[in-house]
């Protein structure tokens, strides 16, 4: 089930009928409930994306932060590895020396429904070939629905992230165009939400 159905139907079932229609919400990027004073805070306003979902009783209103750090429980690294390990036609194996890099596609939205240029296929490409050079680095492309993702390129390899793991892992909101994260080692990972520069992923790795 969709996140935004799992908080709809949590918040719905959560308030009785008296609070009426159209009450509105406003949530982090864990979906967790702010305060209507904190999503309206403008410190550090670029560091966010906001968005809005509605149905027939609620508005949600999302403030997430763009990037994230944190350490992982090591049953979950050992999940994502063996997750990945075992897709039938990834020959690309993973270690635990390995730094876990996810470019991560949600699906069709505003911001990825156009057609490919040749820049965008040649950076991608380019970043393909790029990474494949660093040493104990192993990255993979997943998509929730595959929808345009033929606009980077006809070479790059999609994997179909059958069972929402990164979706409920890290990416628990659609964020326009995509998103990525880099899973380290000991554990530690950084991950970044929305539209985003591909040399970016690289200058991070590098350092």
């Amino acid at each position: 089930m969709n996140n935004y159905y799992k908080l709809f139907l949590l918040i719905f079932l959560s308030f009785n009928s008296n609070y009426g229609q159209n009450k509105t919400i406003y949530v982090n990027e864990k979906l967790e409930l702010i305060s209507e004073k904190e999503f309206y805070e403008k410190d550090n306003n670029i560091e966010f994306l906001y968005s809005q979902y509605s149905n027939d009783t609620l508005i949600i209103k999302t403030k997430a932060k763009r990037e994230n750090k944190g350490i992982l429980n090591e049953s979950i690294r050992i999940r994502i590895k063996d997750y990945i390990n075992n897709i039938e036609k990834n020959e690309n194996k993973i270690t635990d020396k390995d730094i876990i890099v996810i470019n991560y596609y949600p699906g069709l939205d505003n911001c990825n429904k156009g057609a490919g240029n040749d820049f965008l296929i040649n950076k991608y490409a380019s970043y393909t070939r790029k990474i494949k050079k660093i040493k104990n680095v192993k990255q993979f492309y997943f998509y929730k629905d595959i929808g345009n993702t033929k606009k980077y390129g006809k070479k790059l390899i999609w994997f179909k992230d059958s069972y929402n793991l990164f979706e409920k892992l890290f990416f628990k909101i659609h964020y326009p165009c995509g998103s990525y994260v880099i899973i380290f080692p000991d554990n530690t990972f950084i991950s970044y939400f929305g539209e985003y520069n591909i040399d970016v992923i690289l200058e991070r790795l590098k350092n």
